[in-house]
């Protein structure tokens, strides 16, 4: 008679000493109770309500956002400095070169 339930209620088996078997009787049933009466719900109405006076859309700016400029990182400055004194110095050797060679071919 494993797992048949007794008329106390207990589930266990009967060879369990009866300090444990205590705790796995059945619990009696609840009372029972009255559902309660639901309120009336309130109506909440979204941001894009057609019935609302204001008009969401309306309240937001119409022209765009002005263009930030890329802000660059600091070893990327230097090395555009850098790029822009490189060729300044080609610019001005070129010319110092214009220069050299007519020297050269004009005889002292």
């Amino acid at each position: 008679m494993l797992g048949v339930p007794s008329l106390l209620g207990f589930v266990c088996k009967p060879d369990m000493p009866p300090h444990i078997n205590i705790l796995f009787r059945a619990r009696p049933a609840l009372e029972w109770i009255p559902l309660p009466k639901k309120k009336t719900k309130t109506y909440y109405s979204g941001i894009f309500d057609p019935n609302s006076n204001v008009k969401i859309m309306d309240l937001f700016e119409k022209t765009a956002p002005a263009k930030k400029e890329e802000e660059l990182a600091k070893c990327q400055l230097k090395v555009k400095k850098l790029a822009e004194t490189i060729e300044k110095n080609k610019l001005e050797n070129k010319e110092k070169l214009k220069q050299c060679k007519i020297l050269i071919v004009i005889p002292w």
